[in-house]
């Protein structure tokens, strides 16, 4: 129904009109739409890059069972040669500068402290890094709101010119101008409809993407 609807009446697809032929607002939506999943697309491939790399044994009981000052630059140098790819992970960044941490001031205790102000620092950019996305997210209904008042105003103008000239004492011209009237709202409506559609099925996959990062990290 959404794609055929009756040719016998010269109507166009619905689709077609629902995109093409209504405001800007329903070239701009899908735009940030796409934008917005386009960077959802990214944070996915980024969240299997970092679970893949806890499947990776950084620290190997091969080397010693403990970390001491005597062995701490050997299990430096297993690490520093993991795949190149493991290098943005949670994990290899965390490993790296604990090590090099406890190299530096030989305590358990200030490593500890240090790796808990590194998962704060993890935790604050996961979260920034959703800021664009919530602001797109916020937007698209916004931009529905704004093709509605739009459409409403184009209509509600449409038939004040109507009842305003000579079409006001003929009924046939009056019952063309309501006509006019609620195609300008149909439109109206189906702006806010889109954005809101959009606006669904973005927000679901974007609180799943900060949950799953969430856990990875922790």
């Amino acid at each position: 129904w959404l794609i055929h609807t009756s040719y016998d009446e010269g109507q166009k697809p619905y689709l077609t009109e629902l995109f093409l032929e209504r405001s800007w607002v329903q070239i701009a939506t899908p735009l940030l739409a796409g934008w917005t999943l386009g960077v959802l697309i990214l944070k996915f491939i980024k969240i299997n890059g970092q679970r893949r790399s806890l499947l990776i044994e950084a620290l190997p009981d091969t080397i010693s069972p403990e970390i001491n000052m005597h062995n701490v630059a050997d299990f430096y140098d297993h690490v520093i040669h993991l795949p190149a790819k493991l290098h943005e992970s949670f994990m290899f960044k965390r490993i790296r500068k604990g090590l090099e941490y406890f190299y530096v001031r030989q305590s358990n205790t200030e490593v500890a402290t240090a790796m808990a102000a590194q998962s704060d620092i993890d935790a604050n950019s996961i979260a920034g890094s959703y800021s664009m996305t919530k602001v797109f997210l916020w937007a698209i209904p916004i931009f529905g709101f704004i093709g509605t008042v739009l459409g409403i105003g184009s209509a509600i103008g449409d038939f004040s010119g109507a009842l305003q000239g000579d079409a006001a004492a003929d009924p046939n011209a009056m019952v063309d101008s309501l006509r006019g009237v609620l195609g300008g709202l149909s439109s109206a409506f189906d702006t806010t409809f889109l954005a809101l559609v959009f606006s669904i099925l973005l927000m679901i996959p974007a609180s799943s993407l900060q949950a799953m990062e969430d856990d990875v990290l922790n």
